[in-house]
């Protein structure tokens, strides 16, 4: 009979709502609300002696039949614009869905010719200031890998004009 009352007060939340105006002054049910105690109440209400333990124990199910699972989705099939997949259950069931797919789109139009961009020997020397060699050598250093190494960078004294290395 409890788990009945219970059942009965979880599904009818008219009743519930009811019977909270009656305990707390306020018809609105809220989220934070435990619905637990509540219907441990109404189950006191109703004749229910034993602890809130007791009453938990005494509507708590039996244990079900453990679920079915999925173990892949995979395309197993295309024909035209129908793709057709393949569930597979982790009880070695299977069934399949197909997807619709709409036809190829118009061309769209042309875009405007974008910018040139720069050399990456420039962005890297903007990027670089200290970097002095040649286009020439820092292809040659990019591609054995010296670039950002300063072993690698010229350097030139201003007032002797000399190159150090």
């Amino acid at each position: 009979m409890i788990l009945l009352l219970s059942l009965f007060l979880l599904t009818g939340c008219d009743f519930l709502n009811s019977f909270l105006s009656s305990k707390t002054g306020t018809s609105q049910v809220e989220e934070e609300t435990d619905y637990r105690e509540l219907l441990f109440l109404k189950a006191q209400e109703s004749g229910f002696s034993d602890t809130y333990e007791e009453w938990l124990r005494s509507i708590k199910g039996e244990k079900g039949n453990d679920g079915v699972g999925v173990t892949s989705v995979e395309k197993t099939s295309t024909e035209g614009l129908v793709d057709t997949y393949t569930i597979t259950f982790t009880n070695g069931t299977t069934t399949t869905f197909a997807i619709n797919n709409g036809s190829k789109g118009d061309q769209g139009d042309k875009g405007d010719k974008g910018d040139t961009g720069k050399p990456a020997y420039e962005i890297y020397v903007e990027a670089h200031p200290e970097y002095l060699k040649s286009e020439a050598d820092w292809l040659d250093d990019l591609v054995n890998g010296r670039l950002g190494t300063e072993e690698y960078y010229q350097e030139y004294d201003a007032e002797n004009a000399k190159e150090n290395n």
